[in-house]
């Protein structure tokens, strides 16, 4: 999940419809959170764009969050 540039103002409901198209279409098993770094700077940052997945996910729940933001990535790459 990355592309997503976060408008300078940070208003995440600009962003949330299009990222949970994306979370509520694929499983927890098929999303890998990704940064977009350097583009992400283009609008308000990493840092911004981490808070405001956070927030979106928040209601998915923790599980999914992990496979989210590092399980799946560590399956995917054979990290471990």
């Amino acid at each position: 999940m990355s592309g997503v540039i976060i408008p300078s103002e940070g208003d995440i409901g600009l962003v949330r419809p299009a990222v949970e198209i994306v979370l509520k279409t694929f499983s927890r098993d098929k999303v890998i959170f990704a940064s977009n770094f350097p583009v992400c700077d283009l609008g308000t940052g990493m840092v911004p764009w981490i808070d405001v997945m956070m927030d979106i996910t928040r209601a998915f729940g923790h599980v999914y969050q992990t496979h989210l933001f590092s399980d799946n990535a560590v399956r995917l790459y054979r990290l471990s």
